[in-house]
């Protein structure tokens, strides 16, 4: 959750996404993740890049005209 949530944040602050938008990644991208136990240092690192992905994605899709 915290790295989806440094994703959505670092793209409001860009001005990619707009500020609800943050929550809506953040959720959605709990409801995409696969609930595999992060019980070793490779799949913490393993879990952190893949919500990044996820969340890189999920902005993308929400992304703002400017």
């Amino acid at each position: 959750f915290s790295a989806a949530n440094e994703i959505a944040v670092e793209a409001f602050l860009a001005g990619r996404i707009r500020w609800i938008d943050i929550a809506a990644v953040n959720n959605d991208s709990l409801d995409r993740w696969n609930g595999t136990p992060a019980d070793t240092v490779a799949s913490v690192l393993d879990a952190d890049a893949s919500a990044r992905r996820l969340a890189e994605e999920l902005v993308v899709k929400r992304e703002i005209d400017r």
